[in-house]
C-alpha cells in the first residue's frame, strides 16, 4: 500500500472513530459527574479508544490476520483511550483559558488530536511523531470545520445552534 493511500485510510479511520466515540457518548449520556473535567476524561477516553480501535482493526485487515486485528484493536484502542482521557480535559481547559473563542476550539482539538496520536504512536518505534502530527492536524481541521458549521447554522438572534446537538464544550456543536 502506498504512503498516500495509508495516510488517506488513517485520516478517514480517525475521523470515523472520533464520530463513533462522540455519538456513543451522546447516546449513553455521559454527563453523570459534577466535575466537567472528569466527564471530559471519560468522553475523551471513549473517543480515543474508538479512534485507536478502528486504526488497529485496519492494521489487522490489511495484513489479513483476524487475530492481529483483535490484538491491535485493543492495544491501540487502550493507548488511544489514555491519550484521549488526558487530552480532552486539557483541551477543554485550554479552550476556556483562551476565552471560548471560535479559533480556540481548533487549538483545543489540535491538542486533543496530538495526545491521542501520541498515544497511538507509542508502539511505532522511531516513527512516533507521525501519528502525533496527524492527530494535531486532524484535530485542528476538525475543530475549524466544527466552528464553521456552528457559526453558519446558528440563530443570529440567540447565537445558539439551530437543529444541531448541544452538550459539552469541547465535544459539542455549541455552548
Amino acid at each position: 500500500m502506498s504512503r498516500i493511500t495509508r495516510l488517506y485510510y488513517y485520516a478517514l479511520l480517525g475521523a470515523m472513530g472520533g464520530l463513533i466515540g462522540w455519538q456513543v457518548s451522546n447516546v449513553l449520556g455521559l454527563q453523570f459527574l459534577q466535575n466537567l473535567y472528569l466527564n471530559e476524561a471519560v468522553v475523551g477516553g471513549l473517543i480515543g479508544f474508538s479512534v485507536g480501535a478502528l486504526i488497529g482493526i485496519w492494521e489487522g485487515i490489511s495484513l489479513r490476520s483476524p487475530g492481529y486485528a483483535l490484538r491491535s484493536a485493543f492495544t491501540t484502542g487502550g493507548l488511544g483511550m489514555i491519550g484521549g482521557a488526558v487530552g480532552l480535559p486539557l483541551s477543554e481547559g485550554l479552550f476556556q483559558l483562551l476565552g471560548g473563542q471560535p479559533w480556540a476550539r481548533s487549538v483545543g482539538w489540535a491538542i486533543f488530536g496530538l495526545l491521542v496520536g501520541f498515544g497511538l504512536g507509542a508502539l511505532s518505534g522511531a516513527q512516533r511523531w507521525k501519528p502525533a502530527l496527524g492527530g494535531l492536524i486532524g484535530g485542528a481541521v476538525g475543530g475549524a470545520l466544527l466552528e464553521i458549521v456552528r457559526i453558519r447554522f446558528s440563530d443570529p438572534l440567540t447565537g445558539k445552534a439551530v437543529g444541531l446537538a448541544s452538550g459539552r464544550c469541547s465535544a459539542s456543536w455549541s455552548r
